[in-house]
């Protein structure tokens, strides 16, 4: 008989978009289907439009938008500060919708511990008096900075989702043993020739030798230096435009011009399917990410089939693909590894991607209700 019941606590979920968001929707679904769960109700914040609770199809994943919209996404002015307070004071009631919504699992998404909080003692609280519920952190991203990991002490047990996050947390915590690393979940689809042909005709990219980076525009993201690797491939006489999927971030003069020139496309938020076909149609899929721990786009793009440069600060990406890793110290030499890997016949990287899709990447996490964590 299932009686699982899991609370999961996320700042952000659908209809927002980002790997983050996807990765919630995709463990909500295994964690049902897989007979695991019965309820799995994501606690979130508010989005305009949206109503306040509602249910998948299946009536077994619900989600409750309860915090106030972005809060504590950027504590830059006084309402914004007043949002953070309001959201940390709502965290007060968790142990009661946990008791009345009789949970057995408790999972925190990792963001909320990167602002100071009250959290650490709503979890002492749950530990004290409802020892029965097991209580997981979720570390999906490598910002949630050393000075707050003592906030983590309390938790049964701590996800990671990459080598990164995992070596840094067993360096810098004295709580190693509670680590345990799940795979970043994507999907198996790889797009038809016909797909692609009509997802860049929608966007005005058929036809197009193009880069993609569809991580939207931002300096950490790596966009300055995708600027200065298309002037440097357009010098030596590629037609080669970019394409720019997601945020805007950062925008300078020299991307207006190239907007002006038409060799630059931003497509602003698009649908996700849709990111994956344009990577996947694309000379070659750019990122030159510095936050990310293991970037789910640059998987997404594998598995697709597309041809990518990789960032070179993950562990996975230097060991499997080393010659499809950036070399970002130079704008020649990056422009040198697209035109070796765009040009490219066959398969360029051998990265074991089926250790990723659901079934797999999501096996490992099965130990939260099959094990005895408390």
């Amino acid at each position: 008989m299932i009686t699982n019941r899991v609370l999961y606590v996320s700042p952000v979920y659908k209809p927002a978009i980002g790997g983050g968001v996807v990765y919630i929707e995709m463990l909500a679904k295994y964690c049902v289907s897989s007979g695991q769960v019965e309820k799995f109700t994501i606690l979130t914040e508010k989005f305009p439009s949206m109503p306040a609770a509602e249910c998948d199809e299946s009536g077994s994943v619900e989600i409750r938008r309860l915090f106030p919209f972005r809060a504590g996404k950027s504590l830059r002015s006084m309402s914004s500060y007043i949002a953070y307070l309001i959201q940390n004071f709502q965290y007060l009631f968790i142990p009661f919708i946990l008791y009345k919504q009789s949970k057995d699992v408790f999972i925190v998404h990792s963001s909320l511990h990167n602002n100071i909080n009250v959290l650490p003692v709503v979890l002492y609280f749950i530990r004290l008096f409802m020892p029965h519920i097991k209580c997981v952190v979720d570390i999906r991203d490598p910002k949630l900075p050393v000075k707050s990991y003592w906030q983590l002490r309390t938790y049964h047990l701590i996800l990671s989702c990459s080598e990164n996050i995992t070596s840094k947390l067993k360096k810098k915590s004295n709580f190693g043993d509670r680590v345990l690393q799940i795979p970043i979940p994507v999907e198996n689809f790889t797009p038809t020739k016909t797909q692609i042909d009509d997802v860049q005709s929608c966007y005005g990219a058929l036809g197009l030798k193009y880069i993609f980076l569809g991580s939207g525009s931002s300096v950490e993201k790596g966009v300055v230096s995708a600027m200065g690797v298309m002037q440097e491939l357009r010098s030596r006489g590629h037609a080669v435009s970019i394409l720019i999927a997601g945020k805007q971030r950062y925008w300078d003069s020299q991307m207006e011009q190239a907007k002006k020139e038409g060799w630059l496309i931003y497509l602003d938020q698009i649908p996700h399917s849709d990111v994956i076909i344009l990577a996947a149609g694309a000379w070659v899929d750019l990122n030159l990410s510095t936050v990310d721990s293991l970037p789910r786009h640059s998987l997404e793009v594998l598995v697709a089939g597309g041809k990518a440069l990789l960032p070179d600060n993950v562990p996975e990406f230097t060991r499997w693909c080393p010659d499809s890793v950036a070399r970002r110290s130079d704008v020649v030499m990056l422009a040198n590894q697209i035109e070796i890997i765009g040009d490219a016949i066959g398969v360029h990287c051998e990265y074991p991607s089926n250790e990723h899709f659901p079934d797999a990447a999501f096996k490992k996490i099965d130990v939260i209700f099959n094990s005895d964590l408390i």
